[in-house]
């Protein structure tokens, strides 16, 4: 007996696939279990096609499939990666009214026309001083030369009798119009404010001397809209007191008036309002609160000052775009020309350039021309829009036409907070690119963790050589256990046609299996082969799920068994009964003892 069996395995595992195709067998079984058990139609349809038409076109189906969702999904990252953003925009109410802005008045004249015939400056030094406040591009002119000569005089005259360092700042201060010539009157909310001009505070910009009003340290809010709630002005335009031969830029006549925040050094010319002589103002603003996104968050937005990015910070103000680009041409022009121009120097003690040396030091370095600041918009911001109106002053008959009217207000006591966030996070990608996988593959995350899992076991298989030692001995285990199994069929006699002859012939056929297995399991190998290589889940999707045998008898080890075979063919006949069947099954194995089967009756189901 022991000979026998030894002498069966021995001739099985001589018919075993060599070594280099254990990798196939083991791959074939992990994917026929995988196909029983996965969620993903598309690689069930294909493993478990008939024909080769049914394959193909499962093939062709994933693959198209596969690569919509791979271009769908390509989509959503680009479109994650442009870091898209919108804005959301909510109207507040403060319950403590508005604090009310900044504001810079200046005279469109920078000079008085008495102050300079008091200090004996000539027309053409005018000219030439007048170049200071030049911001585009200078190139040399006829007589520059004698001009700066004559100014050079001028500058050791004014030394000599200060007794310090001429400074043109200092100069254009000191010729300009004072804050009691400027502003006539000022009223808050309705009420008349004694001596405005201590209130305001001397600024040099780009139109000369200016007076700019801070709310920095008054705190004043409005707290009802409308244009007697607000700043009003008296201003004093002083256009008989104006040199001759004004250049471009100083031509008009009327004041420049600038709202702003308190933190930010006003530059008139960013956006300004003109006030001309005769008429009256009306100035309604709208507030806007802007938050932007960083740079290292999704955003574009510049925080705070860099000096890695902005050089020497020259500017003592909060960072903003129009700081920086001030800071960006001091930075340059202190690198090429050792100087800055009157306009740049916002704040410090730089030296102020010469139009000469403007000019000389633009010829020498074509950078400071082409000049290039990075200077990103800043994270937060007040913005205020001013809707302006006019009307006619009526002055009852006195020679004040020169005077102008201002009245700056709130229009309503609320603001725009606009807030820029982010279009996508993460949650979302994540979420769109699953929809995508649902509605092109039909998978699941579940899905995925299926697949990992049958590649592992794959790759686990292939490169483990105990595991394909055990994969091989469970094989021989199942082909012995195969060579000595017998399936007996039964199959319907001519007795049923007459009852069945209406239906289909596959239909008519009542059909039953048993199967007998003669093998004997070693009893220390059975468990090792069941944890090692399991039968398919018979949860698989496909037709032998209905022609699986519905007889599966394993003979125990210790009851051997005989059995006598009277034919190789069994035919069973009819006995008489309807319906029923009966055979008597004999067969005797060589390596097996004999054991006698009596007959035993099988009832035929339909």
């Amino acid at each position: 007996m022991s000979s026998a069996s030894q002498s069966k395995r021995s001739s099985i595992a001589s018919n075993q696939p060599k070594p280099a195709r254990i990798y196939l067998h083991i791959l074939d079984y992990e994917t026929r279990e995988f196909s029983g058990l996965t969620t993903y139609h598309g690689l069930v349809r294909i493993y478990n096609s008939r024909t080769w038409p049914s394959r193909i076109f499962w093939c062709v189906t994933v693959v198209s499939c596969l690569s919509l969702f791979m271009i769908h999904s390509g989509i959503l990252l680009w479109g994650f990666y442009q870091k898209p953003t919108v804005t959301q925009i909510n109207v507040m109410v403060p319950p403590d009214g508005l604090l009310f802005p900044d504001v810079t008045i200046c005279n469109i004249n920078p000079v008085s026309k008495q102050r300079i015939e008091g200090k004996s400056i000539s027309s053409s030094l005018l000219q030439y001083l007048f170049y200071f406040y030049e911001n585009r591009v200078l190139k040399p002119w006829p007589g520059i030369l004698e001009q700066h000569e004559e100014y050079v005089n001028f500058a050791e005259q004014e030394e000599n009798a200060t007794a310090k360092p001429f400074d043109a700042l200092e100069f254009f201060a000191s010729v300009g119009h004072s804050c009691a010539e400027t502003v006539v009157e000022c009223y808050w909310a309705g009420e008349k404010l004694e001596n405005c001009c201590d209130l305001a505070e001397t600024v040099m910009t780009e139109y000369g001397k200016c007076f700019r009003f801070s709310n920095k340290m008054a705190k004043r809010r409005q707290w009802f809209a409308g244009w007697n709630f607000g700043f009003e002005f008296v201003l004093d335009s002083r256009f008989e007191d104006r040199p001759e031969n004004l250049p471009d830029r100083f031509s008009d006549l009327g004041m420049k008036l600038l709202v702003h925040q308190s933190s930010e050094f006003p530059v008139v010319d960013s956006n300004p309002i003109s006030v001309p002589p005769g008429e009256k103002l009306y100035a309604g603003i709208d507030v806007f609160n802007k938050t932007h996104l960083p740079q290292n968050d999704w955003g574009s937005c510049q925080p705070g000052w860099s000096e890695k990015k902005h050089g020497q910070i020259l500017v003592p103000f909060n960072y903003s775009s129009g700081h920086c680009a001030a800071n960006c041409a001091m930075n340059s022009m202190m690198d090429h020309c050792g100087c800055v121009r009157l306009v740049d120097r916002i704040a410090g003690n730089e030296s102020i350039c010469t139009p000469l040396q403007i000019t000389e030091c633009y010829q020498r370095n074509a950078s400071v021309v082409n000049l290039f600041c990075d200077c990103p918009i800043e994270c937060f911001h007040m913005d205020y829009f001013i809707l302006p109106s006019y009307t006619l002053l009526d002055f009852e008959g006195s020679d004040d036409s020169r005077l102008s009217q201002v009245s700056i207000y709130m229009k309503e006591i609320s603001y725009e907070h606009h807030e820029q966030q982010k279009q996508l996070q993460m949650a979302d990608l994540l979420s769109n690119i699953a929809g995508s996988m649902g509605l092109f593959l039909g998978m699941s995350t579940v899905t995925l963790l299926e697949i990992f899992i049958y590649l592992f076991k794959s790759v686990w298989g292939t490169v483990n050589t105990e595991r394909e030692r055990q994969f091989v001995r469970a094989m021989i285990e199942e082909e012995a256990e195969r060579r000595q199994s017998l399936v007996i069929v039964e199959e319907g006699g001519e007795d049923t046609e007459s009852e069945f002859g209406a239906m289909p012939e596959d239909r008519r056929m009542s059909r039953r299996s048993s199967r007998f297995s003669l093998y004997q399991q070693q009893p220390f190998m059975l468990g090792r082969r069941q944890s090692h290589l399991r039968r398919p889940s018979m949860m698989r999707r496909s037709s032998e799920q209905f022609t699986t045998e519905n007889g599966d008898k394993r003979v125990p080890a210790t009851s051997p068994v005989g059995i006598l075979l009277r034919s190789k063919t069994i035919d069973c006949r009819p006995d008489g009964f309807r319906g029923r069947r009966t055979a008597e099954i004999h067969v005797r194995l060589t390596h097996a003892p004999e054991v006698d089967v009596q007959p035993a009756s099988v009832v035929l189901r339909r």
